[in-house]
């Protein structure tokens, strides 16, 4: 018996080629306009959501909300880090991408239903990359946070010292500190990961010491 899929915001095309493409998996796709109507006649939800925009990662948020108990996979077009992290944090309980093949579709419906996710190891490791770094900058002091955001705007080293009353030699050694804290060696590596994270965009009284 085929596992029915609920093509949420899917042009149908797209739809009727997959449910093609996934049938000898053991899953039928079919074009749904709407998704919480559909899951109410449906002991077993999965809902197979394209995502293309921060509008549809909106929708995506709204319903796992709404049908907290629906596998909700998001089919990113394109594949992004950016949208992928979003939509994790959206609810959705897996990610793939319209150019993944028919088996590791398969394979990533089936990790839904079962709770869990799967996505390429690449992905995986950069995505605790990022989080090691949020959770490392975080962990600076807010007057640490200011060194590196003052250094990204462009401020010197000398400057800096001068700035807060330590010589320069003290300045770079307590810098070298900062950067070793964040698992970096350089200035340079030091700044993007902190760019990378957002830290750079927050304004300097959002830090909390």
């Amino acid at each position: 018996m085929l596992t029915l899929v609920a093509a949420v915001n899917t042009p149908r095309l797209l739809a009727l080629g997959l449910s093609r493409d996934l049938e000898e998996w053991g899953y039928s796709v079919e074009p749904v306009d709407d998704p919480r109507a559909w899951a109410r006649n449906h002991s077993i939800t999965l809902l197979l959501v394209v995502v293309r925009s921060m509008d549809d990662v909106a929708f995506l948020a709204e319903l796992t909300k709404d049908l907290p108990s629906a596998a909700v996979v998001a089919l990113l077009d394109p594949m992004s880090m950016e949208r992928l992290y979003l939509c994790l944090g959206a609810g959705a309980r897996g990610c793939i991408s319209a150019d993944w093949s028919t088996e590791d579709m398969a394979m990533a419906l089936e990790a839904g239903l079962r709770g869990m996710t799967i996505m390429p190891t690449s992905v995986a490791l950069r995505l605790a990359a990022t989080e090691t770094t949020r959770t490392s900058v975080r962990s600076l002091t807010s007057t640490q946070q200011d060194w590196l955001r003052d250094l990204a705007s462009g401020t010197t080293v000398h400057a800096l010292a001068t700035q807060v009353g330590f010589s320069e030699r003290e300045m770079y050694r307590r810098l070298r500190q900062v950067y070793r804290a964040i698992g970096c060696t350089t200035r340079t590596e030091a700044l993007i990961r902190a760019s990378a994270c957002g830290m750079l965009d927050l304004p300097r009284a959002a830090n909390q010491a």
